[in-house]
């Protein structure tokens, strides 16, 4: 469910916030248009915040972590043969391949996506590239082939975890004092042990998996997680 603030309530909580509930997220631009235009037409400015903050400007960030890890991977003298990493709406994808390029981190890219087709992927670092050097980075070299997309492992689907991935997270929990949540990092690290396991990922690669965080999402599920500990 997508909500869009209300810039006109003025007796909302603390920020004074009215939040509009607009059913099924709002992807497509018409869409958004069509409601930031209403906010204009009253004389308003809103700032669109795309999916996942995934855009050109939202993808800094992980382009400024590739090179902390960079510079960490060089320091230790170890360097990844592949960054594995949850993948929801592209931004941390098209961040973490522009990093590698701007940064030298001569690595596999291998994002696990938890809601989408790999094609949608494609299509949305083709649609942030190009910004991104009009904007920020002009000698930007070109993205192809030097990323995948595994879309196994999205189960039932965004948010959806099955009772397999709910052990491993358990598992992973018990056995390494790791938190994973069920929508994100839950589901790309189980996919990392899966390719593993199949061998199309080589158990004696350098893998270095980004936790992306996610950890409050373990709370709607705290239920499921109580199943086993109660019997």
């Amino acid at each position: 469910m997508s909500m869009v603030a209300d810039p006109g309530q003025k007796d909302g909580v603390l920020h004074g916030i009215k939040v509009r509930s607009v059913g099924e997220p709002v992807l497509d631009e018409p869409g958004v248009e069509e409601i930031t235009d209403a906010y204009r037409s009253e004389g308003h400015r809103p700032y669109v915040i795309p999916l996942g903050a995934s855009d050109a400007l939202g993808s800094l960030g992980y382009i400024d972590a590739v090179g902390e890890i960079a510079g960490q991977v060089e320091k230790v003298g170890v360097i990844p043969d592949r960054i594995v990493f949850a993948c929801g709406s592209g931004g941390t994808l098209s961040g973490i391949v522009a990093g590698c390029l701007v940064h030298g981190l001569n690595c596999r890219v291998t994002a696990i996506s938890v809601a989408f087709p790999a094609q949608w992927f494609d299509e949305k670092v083709d649609e942030v590239f190009p910004v991104l050097r009009e904007k920020y980075i002009p000698e930007l070299p070109d993205p192809r082939g030097r990323f995948e997309v595994i879309d196994s492992y999205i189960g039932e689907g965004y948010g959806k975890a099955s009772p397999e991935l709910i052990d491993f997270i358990r598992e992973t929990a018990s056995l390494e004092a790791l938190l994973l949540d069920p929508t994100y990092t839950g589901k790309a690290l189980f996919g990392l042990m899966k390719e593993i396991e199949n061998g199309s990922i080589d158990k004696n690669e350098k893998v270095l998996f980004i936790h992306t965080g996610g950890v409050f999402g373990l709370f709607p599920y705290r239920e499921r997680f109580l199943e086993k500990v109660e019997q």
